[in-house]
């Protein structure tokens, strides 16, 4: 049998290394290096970093000749490097973990935030609407706190169980010259309330477990807070004239 020349393999391995770089090198310089790609199916997948987890070339810098990793635990790793310029995503951007930005972020739409926000104590957030929905016999749910709640005829607002939503504020407005109730959960109590008396005396109502309160002035308006398992309490307003029902 006639042994195979390990020399004449030598160009057909070179043949492969250079398809294989030319491949490579093809496929970075397909992608905008302006603009991350966050297809996953369209990444080039080099492998995993220290850490296990799979590094991918969602985009490069064609001009430097360098890939950006952006799912890569260790840059290092692989030689590669952060993006340092503007990065522009086309489609929905998930980020799970810490994550840190030093400059200005700029989002256009809507924007969903699930978990904490915190600042430093030295921060601002101004610029924002409050959201106003429209009173109803439907209970309001957790996603709305923070909500401004404004009747447009008479109507029996429920407020979800207390324990359910603790921290959570609603403000609640009489849009109407008609009945707006607001109801707690038969066993919260809302209290106690300042407010007026129609004149120029200030009241205090003190409402039992169950009782809702009611305004009939438009504008009037009240700011509760759930602020234990079974109590709501006035945190802001109280203008015009409130009163206990049951």
């Amino acid at each position: 049998m006639k042994r195979l020349n390990r020399y004449a393999l030598y160009p057909v391995v070179a043949a492969f290394l250079l398809a294989g770089m030319f491949f490579i090198n093809s496929a970075l310089a397909s992608y905008d290096h302006n603009v991350l790609n966050p297809n996953e199916t369209d990444a080039l997948v080099l492998g995993t970093d220290t850490d296990g987890v799979t590094c991918r070339v969602l985009a490069a810098d064609v001009t430097n000749g360098r890939p950006i990793y952006i799912d890569c635990a260790d840059f290092a790793a692989l030689g590669g490097e952060a993006f340092t310029g503007a990065v522009t995503f086309g489609s929905t951007v998930g980020v799970t973990g810490a994550t840190t930005l030093s400059s200005t972020l700029t989002v256009t739409g809507a924007t969903t935030l699930s978990g904490d926000v915190t600042g430093d104590g030295g921060d601002q957030l101004s610029g924002f609407l409050s959201l106003q929905v429209a009173g109803s016999t439907t209970e309001l749910t957790a996603a709305q706190c923070g909500s401004t709640i404004v009747s447009d005829g008479a109507a029996v607002q429920p407020l979800p169980e207390a324990s359910t939503v603790l921290g959570c504020r609603y403000t609640f407005v009489c849009g109407t010259a008609d009945d707006f109730d607001i109801n707690p959960d038969d066993a919260d109590i809302i209290g106690p309330v300042s407010t007026t008396n129609g004149t120029t005396a200030v009241v205090t109502l003190t409402p039992s477990a169950g009782d809702a309160i009611r305004c009939t002035d438009v504008g009037s308006s009240i700011t509760l807070e759930a602020i234990a398992a079974d109590r709501w309490a006035q945190v802001g307003g109280g203008n015009g004239v409130w009163t206990d029902v049951n």
